[in-house]
């Protein structure tokens, strides 16, 4: 049909404004988005929406910003900072030797970091010179705000219904700005990985990759968790979103190890820790809606 060339005559001028997004995202998805992106505009069809973009540079950071996945906020799912502040830390901090390396993948601009920093420093504040934090995005702009640690509320959003009381007192807060300690900021280093494209990380104590599997085909998200769990130490654990599971190549990799949470941990050798689950990707797969 006229309309599935046009999209896909689209899909390589998408392409080439950011590789990452046609390969690595489903196609229901990027339509979606560059709908709602044309609804803006008030342009009706694809072909009219491309010559758009060739005509005006300025649309291609736009368009860049509304197909990556930047729904961010401090503590988004509180209760899964609860149990790694119970259940994960602890682990992490009872085999630690050395430096403990904890990974923010797909960090967005910095808000996940900054608030697993905060509740470390409450909770745990001996064991916060012991982190060492990376923080990463394929958006160079998101991770540029992150490396301020700077950021604007108001119209409806208001910092105490993200941050829990005991917290709200670490932070800088001036009328709608908020702003993170230097101390916790110079913890954290940005800087640019592509999940799809880069190679692991090595060594990690602790990976948050949450809420960017949904959005891949299925091919996408087994290399995307192939990276992750190449990059953790034996041990080690990673924090899928609510949504998403392993893929079954992992399994004899990595198991369960809290449900609720979506945490999963590297083992450290057959039969050296209980095992906590042995729920199949089947059994820990919940329905989502993309968003």
């Amino acid at each position: 049909m006229e309309q599935e060339r046009e999209f896909d005559i689209l899909l390589s001028e998408v392409k080439r404004i950011c590789p990452f997004i046609p390969e690595g995202y489903k196609r229901s998805y990027i339509s979606r988005r560059i709908r709602a992106r044309m609804r803006i505009l008030g342009i009706r069809s694809y072909g009219d929406y491309i010559a758009y973009i060739r005509k005006d540079p300025g649309e291609a950071p736009l368009l860049f910003d509304r197909l990556t996945i930047n729904v961010t906020g401090f503590f988004r799912d509180m209760d899964v900072f609860r149990i790694i502040e119970e259940k994960v830390l602890p682990v992490i901090m009872e085999l630690q030797e050395g430096p403990v390396r904890i990974w923010s993948a797909g960090s967005s601009d910095g808000r996940e970091a900054y608030s697993l920093l905060l509740m470390i420093q409450n909770g745990y504040p001996g064991f916060l010179d012991s982190v060492r934090f990376i923080a990463t995005d394929i958006d160079v702009s998101k991770l540029e705000e992150g490396k301020k640690g700077i950021y604007r509320y108001g119209q409806g959003r208001n910092i105490s219904e993200e941050v829990p009381p005991k917290l709200l007192r670490s932070l800088s807060i001036d009328g709608n700005m908020v702003r993170i300690p230097d101390r916790l900021r110079r913890k954290v280093r940005f800087f640019k990985h592509d999940l799809l494209r880069d190679d692991p990380i090595p060594s990690q104590d602790l990976i948050l990759c949450r809420n960017l599997l949904i959005y891949l085909p299925s091919r996408s998200q087994e290399r995307v968790l192939k990276v992750l769990a190449g990059s953790l130490k034996k041990g080690g654990f990673l924090v899928l979103g609510k949504s998403e599971h392993l893929a079954d190549s992992l399994m004899e990799e990595m198991e369960l190890f809290d449900l609720q949470g979506r945490i999963f941990r590297k083992r450290l050798e057959t039969g050296n820790f209980p095992q906590r689950s042995t729920l199949s990707r089947e059994e820990t797969k919940t329905d989502f809606v993309e968003g």
